[in-house]
């Protein structure tokens, strides 16, 4: 059957994104993963590319130029260069694929049709398997999050397509089986107890209320969302939670640290506990140090890597050298200097600005789109953003671009 599918149809399409999305989450690594996106531009190129997506991606192009160039004047680490080249270049090309991908499309709600089996499968293997490790070991956070995957937003998007249709009174099935299936993504995306995934639901959850017609009722119920956050943050502040804790304290250990890991005073460099509660801070502190008049506009390029000062015990190894940081802000910094940064930060700003005047008539377009580069605003000081080592988001992002581009559709 696998012989007669058109894979340019479609079905084909659809197939084709769900298979993919399969590998990146399961099998790939930065590498395999780039080169699935390679053979996916390849395999779907085309001649004619909307003017707009050379307008979002150039300032990601330029980054790598600046990059590479420097990397010519310090000439550090051939190695540490290439897997810098990769990691800053995959963005560009999982855009790339997403885009050549899904603009084959005839039928626009297929792109979603992909995220939302997609969802689905990766929702049901989640809980099975959170299911197996729990018999296992027990709610042991570090245990469970160890062999399982650390988050998916797939799911996240599901959700959201699913929220979105059943407020629509549009049927993917019908309503008992579209309800359960939400309620499956709900409790699949709340059990990989990250701070990142829950992050990324609560800004399309707001987007999602904020951006259609509210009433006062959902109105007063985003406020109470908002203020018992904020006062669940001061509850955590009275709990005697430690960076040792297990279980469920270890999550609530993580989510109070959270405001405060990002900062590192250098008073206290000599606290091993102290530093580990705020590594995220240290790790830029370390690499503003390394930032001089010199260096400051292009930074120190592709290969090079932060001094830590001394070894520490990283994942099971002494490092002290290390190539890539949490903050993406400073990591960008570091490499690229104040331009690349700017350029970064223009990226963020520009891609909105286009999504915003999107002819699109289905707001989802639009949502997902500002959802995603809002979550990059965020996640970029704890887990480089743009750059961390998932891909996936890129790739959907690439085809959320597609249907703001070329699409005018009625709800």
């Amino acid at each position: 059957m696998l012989m007669k599918l058109n894979l340019k149809s479609d079905r084909g399409i659809t197939f084709t994104g769900v298979l993919v999305l399969l590998l990146l989450e399961f099998f790939g690594g930065v590498e395999l993963n780039f080169l699935i996106f390679l053979l996916i531009i390849w395999f779907f190129f085309q001649k004619s590319v909307n003017r707009r997506l050379i307008k979002v991606l150039m300032p990601l192009l330029i980054i790598v130029s600046i990059g590479a160039t420097v990397f010519f004047l310090n000439l550090p680490s051939f190695i540490l260069f290439i897997k810098d080249f990769v990691f800053f270049t995959k963005p560009i090309i999982g855009i790339l694929a997403g885009y050549f991908l899904f603009n084959q499309l005839k039928d626009k709600n297929n792109f979603y049709t992909i995220i939302l089996y997609s969802g689905v499968i990766f929702a049901v293997l989640h809980i099975l398997s959170f299911s197996q490790v729990l018999i296992e070991t027990g709610f042991n956070l570090h245990g469970i999050r160890e062999k399982l995957n650390l988050d998916n937003y797939i799911e996240v998007f599901a959700l959201l397509v699913f929220g979105y249709s059943l407020k629509k009174n549009i049927l993917f099935f019908n309503r008992r089986v579209d309800r359960a299936l939400l309620g499956l993504l709900v409790l699949s995306v709340f059990l990989y107890l990250s701070r990142s995934m829950i992050l990324m639901t609560v800004i399309l959850w707001m987007l999602f209320i904020f951006d259609f017609k509210i009433s006062l009722k959902q109105f007063i119920s985003s406020l109470l969302v908002v203020l018992f956050g904020f006062v669940f943050i001061l509850y955590l502040n009275t709990m005697d939670l430690s960076i040792s804790s297990d279980g469920l304290d270890s999550f609530l250990y993580k989510i109070r640290m959270a405001p405060t890991e990002l900062f590192f005073d250098e008073s206290k460099n000599k606290d091993l506990r102290y530093l580990y509660d705020h590594w995220r801070g240290f790790e830029a502190h370390q690499a503003l140090l390394k930032i001089s008049s010199w260096n400051f506009p292009i930074g120190n390029g592709f290969g090079s890597s932060v001094d830590l000062g001394k070894e520490y015990l990283l994942g099971g190894t002494y490092l002290r050298n290390v190539p890539i940081i949490h903050n993406g802000y400073v990591f960008v910094l570091f490499k690229t200097g104040v331009i690349g940064l700017l350029l970064y930060i223009f990226f963020i700003i520009n891609s909105f600005h286009i999504i915003g005047k999107s002819k699109s008539q289905n707001k989802v377009d639009i949502l997902l789109g500002k959802g995603i580069l809002i979550f990059w605003v965020f996640s970029t000081f704890v887990v480089t953003g743009l750059y961390n080592q998932g891909e996936i988001i890129t790739f959907i992002f690439g085809g959320v671009l597609v249907l703001n581009f070329n699409f005018k559709m009625d709800d």
